[in-house]
């Protein structure tokens, strides 16, 4: 099980800044892999979907990072700073840079895949139901009911052809 931290030192800057100590607390460590796992195409094909079409979009992102030359310019310097900013209401003063190997580009996606197999999962009541982990918020719940339609319409368009 996930215990309290006990002391100061355990406490990195990630997990103030990220508060997932917090997020994890009383839950079995075991449990955890399930929760974020990439889907099984023939067991879940909606979650399946939508890794392709996250890994998809990410591909797309990154090539216009790759081909952003001074000459031809597709990403403002504006709208590179503020694809690298997490923290609300700010601007990252350091500019999302493209990735140097296609192992990180492949890290990058699959580590997004696996956060929404987390969301589905743990908002959809599959996994982690031992603690309330989190509510979603109302854009956030309707986005992933436009996601989900979209990918059962994917799936069902396959299934004509």
């Amino acid at each position: 099980m996930v215990s309290k931290i006990e002391h100061v030192s355990e406490l990195t800057k990630w997990l103030r800044e990220t508060g997932y100590h917090d997020h994890i607390e009383g839950i079995e460590v075991a449990e955890l892999p399930a929760s974020y796992r990439l889907p099984n195409p023939e067991d879940k094909p909606l979650l399946t979907t939508i890794c392709a079409s996250v890994a998809r979009v990410l591909r797309k992102g990154m090539e216009v990072v790759d081909f952003d030359k001074s000459e031809v310019r597709r990403l403002s310097r504006l709208n590179s700073r503020l694809l690298n900013t997490v923290i609300p209401d700010t601007i990252s003063n350091t500019p999302f840079r493209r990735l140097q190997s296609e192992q990180s580009k492949q890290k990058y996606i699959k580590t997004m895949q696996k956060l929404f197999c987390y969301y589905s999962r743990v908002t959809g009541g599959t996994n982690l139901q031992t603690k309330k982990m989190f509510v979603p918020t109302q854009n956030q719940a309707t986005a992933w009911e436009l996601v989900e339609e979209r990918a059962y319409g994917v799936l069902e368009e396959a299934k004509e052809d």
